[in-house]
């Protein structure tokens, strides 16, 4: 039998659980807390004790790609191991690596639509879960508004192409992402080499700076993927001439540097 963070999924039902069971005492709870030894009963005593080493301040609150992820992952590999279960993971250890990355747009990239040269961070942004597809020749072609689902365009438009649509301005509620109207919409864009999303006539500083110099890691999916690309009003407009005018050549696509971030988590087998 095969378990993986054992100690963490018990200490976070603990903390589901402590509002329900001890919000009258909250303000009362320490900031600091060191209980006795730890039993072999599970107790709220003995969860409290690990759930306040677990999220105390010195964790920075355990971010992938830090030390204090490593420490928490760390922290969980110790309990296991004095529980007496077997290391499941790589090379007799505990430990599992997970593909995760900081990963920034290349400032250097480009895409070229006919004559025009749309630069990153200026023109466009774009972000890849995977390898990016480099789109080469493919038709660029107006989708209207996205997630309109009054008129659709069908799989035989899009199959190939880049679609290009405009930014959906409404609010974006459960209901809506899981509708029929949703599915049908999704299932237009099967086939389309990418989807492009024109969105703000000039990025914000932020949004630049989170695509170039990203601080948050990012689970890498294997295999070739479409990169998500929003585009400004103004690279629209030099695409097709004005929104919603002819078709035009779309050519290239993003690179990435890449800076490796570490993601461990704890693999064991009961003994």
């Amino acid at each position: 039998m095969r378990t993986s963070l054992r100690c963490l999924v018990v200490a976070t039902a603990f903390a589901a659980a402590l509002p329900a069971a001890l919000l009258a005492q909250a303000k009362d709870l320490p900031l600091k807390y060191s209980g006795p030894p730890t039993k072999a009963e599970i107790s709220a005593g003995d969860l409290m004790t690990r759930l306040y080493k677990f999220a105390d301040d010195s964790m920075m609150g355990r971010s992938i790609g830090t030390e204090y992820n490593v420490k928490g992952a760390e922290y969980i590999a110790g309990e296991v191991k004095r529980l007496g279960l077997k290391p499941g993971g790589a090379d007799g250890s505990y430990f599992q690596r997970l593909p995760f990355v900081v990963r920034a747009l290349d400032a250097a990239s480009t895409i070229t639509a006919g004559e025009q040269t749309l630069k990153a961070g200026v023109d466009f942004i774009a972000l890849a879960g995977g390898t990016p597809k480099q789109l080469s020749g493919a038709k660029v072609i107006w989708g209207g508004t996205a997630f309109d689902t009054t008129d659709l365009l069908t799989n035989e438009q899009v199959r190939g192409n880049v679609v290009i649509m405009r930014q959906f301005r409404g609010g974006m509620t459960q209901a809506m992402f899981m509708s029929e109207g949703m599915k049908r919409f999704q299932a237009s864009l099967a086939g389309a080499a990418a989807s492009f999303v024109q969105s703000v006539d000039t990025f914000p500083t932020a949004m630049v700076n989170n695509a170039l110099h990203p601080t948050n890691a990012m689970f890498l999916r294997g295999g070739e993927v479409a990169p998500s690309v929003t585009l400004s009003a103004k690279a629209v407009e030099m695409i097709f001439g004005k929104p919603g005018s002819e078709l035009g050549e779309c050519v290239g696509g993003g690179r990435y540097r890449e800076m490796q971030s570490v993601m461990r988590q704890v693999h064991a087998a009961v003994a």
